[in-house]
């Protein structure tokens, strides 16, 4: 049963055997990747069924080319509604940004993040000009720039546009960084039309590829999609799907920052979030789980964070995070197969077929040929849903106490 796990995480053997009897030993022996493996083929099973396949006598070519085939069939649903959306509620125009901008406002209004002030980036902007930023969107001063665009957007835009240096203190700014520079925040999406805007929107798609662009540490995002690409297959999905991940990425940065107030390295901890994610010193195997992890794991065991933290720690965000299949078909609900199929995947001892939206929407829109396809988003999804299995809610109420009142829990070891 484990050769199945270990082939579709793509694991270095004997190592991956030997973790899980650690695991096993750890929890009891109670088989969990017996039965996570179980539960994995059945309804990996179930799922090649609803595409009216047969899971006995399908090939993974054939599951490939018909996840894209319900994908495109769903995106034009998608895409309809979007259109409809907009027109009640944006622009008689009924453009097709103007309704994903529409339901990821909806979405995000009813969260908080936890991120920078905006006043405290204005004055590092004001300190270190983006200049070339400028230059592109046509400001002579950084005070004019300043009155007419959002803090936020000038930074996403200048990650993409300045030079080393300028990261660097952009970096450098951020490891100083102390609480008190830092708020509870509505999450901003922009998806800017004036023509001053136009060659940055321009360059991002055509240089690197992206639809969307997310800044963590300001609680921000960035959406560039041109109606005039939607005839690319996917692009849609893929662009709805990278922004809700874009969502949840957001509000677990926030959270975690949320978590390390009391930290003396507040700002370096930021500085790691910029850099990469979130991590809790909360050790399984050989390393710490991401922050993503941990909220992966409330939402899927229905554990209210109450229940294992008697403190009153105020970490409501840490049942913000939710599966980005599910949050797209609450839009549109014709889309309710994919629910649930996140860390789903068929293996035939050869390749893997993820059934990931994210997976199918980007293999799609970037016309990959099976073989060429890619599965990363399954697999990580993969490995949360299985070592989540293993996490005792008391080893993690200890060492989520211990992220928020360092010093209190230091004292306590002293005594040990």
């Amino acid at each position: 049963m484990t050769k199945l796990l270990s082939q579709l995480l793509q694991a270095q053997e004997p190592n991956f055997h030997q973790m899980i009897q650690k695991l096993e030993s750890i929890s009891g022996y109670q088989r969990h990747d017996i039965k996570f493996t179980e539960d994995l083929i059945k309804c990996t099973k179930n799922k090649i069924s609803e595409l009216r396949l047969d899971p006995e006598d399908t090939t993974n070519q054939e599951l490939y080319l018909a996840l894209l085939e319900k994908l495109t069939q769903d995106e034009m649903r998608l895409i309809k509604n979007l259109r409809k959306v907009a027109a009640i509620n944006v622009s008689a125009v009924g453009n097709v940004d103007d309704g994903l901008i529409y339901y990821l406002n909806k979405i995000a209004t009813k969260n908080k993040s936890y991120g920078l002030k905006n006043s405290v980036v204005k004055r590092w902007l004001i300190t270190n000009p983006p200049k070339k930023t400028m230059k592109m969107l046509g400001y002579r001063s950084i005070t004019s720039m300043l009155k007419h665009e959002p803090v936020a957007l000038i930074v996403i835009a200048a990650l993409k546009m300045e030079n080393a240096a300028w990261l660097k203190n952009y970096l450098e700014n951020i490891k100083k960084v102390e609480t008190k520079d830092c708020e509870t925040k509505q999450i901003k999406i922009f998806c800017p039309k004036q023509d001053r805007w136009n060659k940055f929107c321009r360059d991002v798609m055509n240089n690197n590829k992206k639809t969307v662009l997310v800044n963590k540490e300001l609680s921000a995002m960035f959406i560039n999609l041109d109606n005039n690409n939607l005839t690319v297959k996917g692009l849609t999905v893929a662009t709805l799907a990278i922004a809700l991940n874009g969502l949840n990425s957001i509000l677990i940065s926030g959270s975690y920052l949320k978590l390390n107030q009391l930290r003396t390295n507040f700002g370096q901890r930021l500085e790691s979030i910029v850099r990469d994610e979130p991590r809790l010193d909360f050790t399984l195997v050989d390393s710490n789980l991401s922050w993503e992890t941990i909220q992966r794991f409330f939402y899927l065991t229905k554990i209210k964070v109450q229940n294992i933290i008697e403190e009153n720690l105020g970490l409501d965000e840490l049942t913000s995070w939710k599966p980005v299949e599910s949050m797209i078909s609450k839009i549109e609900p014709s889309m309710n197969f994919w629910q649930g199929t996140g860390h789903l995947a068929k293996h035939d001892g050869k390749n893997s077929v993820s059934l990931n939206i994210l997976d199918v929407a980007l293999n799609l829109c970037n016309q990959r040929d099976y073989g060429q396809h890619i599965f990363h988003h399954q697999q990580r999804s993969l490995w949360q849903e299985f070592i989540i299995r293993y996490i005792k809610p008391e080893l993690l109420k200890q060492a989520i106490v211990q992220e928020m009142q360092p010093k209190l829990a230091y004292e306590f070891n002293d005594y040990q």
